[in-house]
């Protein structure tokens, strides 16, 4: 089982024209399904503060965590978590088909117990070569998680040493 956490990174301005809170609804959206199949347990959105995402959480009845710095909010938003294994996803980004047998597979029948979701390739080199395409979730033991140093998403993400999966996380904005 899974706790998930839906945020807005630092630089979420990178993630296009897209409005924040949209970017978080859409990716809170993309993680239903996994609800529904008894993959994810709990969900938390952790955001920057003065977005108004206390709307967005409370009607879809998750928990928040607002801060001013991504490192601070994800291990905020790890404390509160309840899983064994925590899903951390960048908002505005959602499971491709096959999430939830891949991930629970991945689950169930690896010893490596990290994994990392590449957003869909957008480019021609990361068609290419699909490791190219930026890292858009990862999801470990809930103990890993909180072991590592707190950081960026992506150096956290880094840090994991889990494998790549071959689902994609496709871009909703």
């Amino acid at each position: 089982m899974l706790s998930a956490v839906v945020f807005l990174p630092d630089d979420w301005a990178r993630l296009g024209p897209c409005d924040p809170l949209t970017a978080v609804s859409r990716g809170l959206g993309g993680l239903v399904g996994g609800a529904v199949e008894g993959l994810i347990k709990d969900v938390t959105i952790a955001g920057p503060v003065g977005l108004d995402l206390e709307t967005i959480a409370d009607h879809a009845g998750c928990g928040l965590v607002e801060d001013k710095s991504e490192p601070a909010r994800l291990q905020s938003a790890l404390n509160l978590a309840k899983g064994p294994n925590c899903l951390l996803v960048c908002a505005g980004f959602i499971p491709g088909q096959g999430f939830i047998e891949e991930v629970r597979d991945h689950l169930d029948l690896t010893s490596l117990r990290a994994g990392l979701l590449r957003a869909e390739p957008a480019t021609w080199p990361q068609r290419i070569i699909p490791a190219l395409a930026p890292v858009a979730a990862a999801f470990a033991p809930l103990s890993l998680w909180r072991s590592l140093p707190s950081s960026s998403f992506l150096r956290m993400a880094r840090s994991l040493g889990g494998r790549g999966l071959r689902t994609t996380m496709r871009r909703v904005f």
